[in-house]
């Protein structure tokens, strides 16, 4: 299923899980060391996260904190032009869907909620538009500022700001963060997808659309979040971590998603579709971050605070295989490195 079809998938499949969170900075505590040095972006000066550290991805592939001064100037870091012909750590426009804005859907603004600078995407009312931007260049051929094998934890802190009340149902996003296969092998991972229509609502979940998607039994949709987001959570205005673990050994894999460092459903799960070997040891699986509409009739926004990525040392060249099966405190099982 080539690209396209994947967005506007995306778009009309109802979404049927997640939870928001409190209106609390969710940035890195603090360690008493000197941090950990990125590959990508500032030196993280927190401890590696447990999710990462249990399983041995303890390797800092990419902190783009957008709460510091590394990302004001978004010329320095965000390539403009579409689908990533310039340089840059990420590029606007996604595999063959130009962000419509252009950089101006794009800016660094101050949210008052937390007191600090972070990441906006606006989605512009009336238009049947993305906006997106992503770790991979040139219309999916181009230069990957950060590819991934299916062997990572990645965890973001983010929120929607405002709700769209005239929006009809499922055209309020999907707004967030998800990794994407970059060699069309079809493996889609939400880490929380977030609607601004009916009242706010989101899902977190696993696709293969290679082996037929949700419709065949190929998506995995934790059953602790398939609804609205419970009360607790605080909503999608509110800001909340999401977290994704996944390991494999080459053959199999299992895949951990968090809300808040609660591992969901508790449990960890196998990726539906059989076995998908050729994706699994693909190591140019891509970030994208976008807000989404279909002609609503207000503005929205997506803030993002941080997104860290955390591999293998090996990454960049290798797979990043693990080859014992372990548990971990939240009754997780992963492929330790």
């Amino acid at each position: 299923m080539n690209k396209a079809l994947f967005f506007i998938v995306a778009l009309l499949v109802p979404s049927l899980a997640c939870a928001g969170g409190p209106s609390i900075d969710l940035s890195a505590q603090k360690s008493a060391g000197g941090g950990v040095a990125c590959d990508i972006g500032p030196t993280y000066s927190g401890p590696v996260p447990a999710e990462a550290s249990q399983a041995g991805l303890t390797t800092c592939a990419a902190n783009y904190d957008f709460t510091t001064s590394a990302y004001s100037n978004l010329s320095s870091w965000l390539d403009c032009t579409q689908y990533g012909t310039g340089t840059g750590q990420w590029h606007i426009g996604v595999a063959g869907f130009p962000s419509w804005g252009g950089c101006n859907a794009f800016s660094m603004v101050a949210d008052s909620i937390i007191g600090k600078q972070v990441l906006q995407i606006e989605y512009p009312s009336g238009t049947n538009s993305i906006e997106s931007m992503s770790t991979q260049g040139n219309e999916g051929t181009g230069t990957i500022e950060l590819g991934l094998p299916y062997t990572y934890y990645i965890e973001t802190v983010y929120r929607m700001v405002g709700l769209c009340g005239n929006c009809a149902q499922n055209q309020g996003g999907p707004n967030g963060l998800f990794v994407w296969s970059n060699n069309w092998h079809n493996l889609e991972d939400d880490l929380g997808e977030l609607y601004v229509d009916t009242g706010g609502f989101g899902d977190k979940g696993w696709i293969n659309w290679a082996a037929g998607a949700c419709g065949s039994g190929n998506c995995i949709i934790p059953a602790s979040y398939k609804g609205d987001y419970p009360p607790s959570w605080g909503g999608v205005t509110a800001y909340t971590k999401y977290g994704s673990l996944v390991t494999s050994n080459g053959t199999n894999a299992y895949w951990c998603t968090y809300l808040n460092d609660t591992l969901i459903d508790g449990k960890c799960f196998t990726p539906p579709g059989g076995p998908n070997t050729n994706s699994l040891q693909n190591n140019v699986n891509v970030l994208i971050l976008q807000t989404q509409g279909n002609n609503n009739p207000q503005n929205y926004d997506l803030r993002v605070q941080y997104i860290r990525v955390f591999s293998c040392p090996s990454y960049k060249t290798g797979r990043c295989y693990g080859t014992t099966v372990t548990s971990g405190p939240k009754s997780e099982t992963f492929y330790h490195q």
